[in-house]
């Protein structure tokens, strides 16, 4: 991937995913409902108090990558404010050693498609050319992204009204 199309792809991150509300679900309230089924609401609180990002872009790497897991358990209002933190770091080291990062951002929603449910068709558009064009860049792994590409696309047109091409 060149310089511009890392630049011109995270800017259409940044330009979609503008003012978006820090969620109820956050990246350790997911992990806890991994890991612990049924938090208690004391636990969510606690544990949503900890996550101390109230925009997703001031998400950090480490968090990411410590994170990265969270994206099946997460709810469709945490997807949409996480995603675009993960989607951003997965292109900012894209030609670096792939890991669960671009994985995830690859192929959860093929696999968990509720995540879209809270996605304008604007924002599940964006997602769906940026994947699209990961999925055939050179440097990137083989991932299964067909099933995520899909889901977007059919989260567009569903919510547009139109027949998905």
């Amino acid at each position: 991937m060149t310089p511009a199309d890392r630049a011109r792809l995270i800017r259409r991150i940044e330009d979609t995913f503008v003012a978006i509300p820090k969620p109820e679900c956050t990246k350790r309230v997911a992990r806890a409902l991994d890991d612990e089924w049924f938090p208690s609401r004391k636990r969510v609180e606690e544990l949503r108090s900890l996550d101390q990002e109230d925009e997703w872009q001031q998400v950090e790497g480490d968090d990411i990558r410590e994170f990265s897991d969270v994206l099946f358990w997460i709810s469709p209002d945490g997807f949409r404010f996480y995603f675009p933190a993960f989607l951003r770091h997965a292109i900012e080291n894209w030609d670096n050693s792939h890991d669960r990062v671009q994985l995830e951002c690859m192929e959860v929603i093929g696999t968990q498609p509720s995540v879209l449910e809270s996605l304008s068709p604007n924002e599940a558009e964006a997602i769906a050319e940026i994947l699209t064009e990961l999925s055939v860049d050179r440097s990137g792994s083989h991932y299964n992204s067909d099933l995520s590409i899909r889901a977007l696309e059919l989260h567009a047109a569903k919510a547009e009204g139109t027949e998905p091409h």
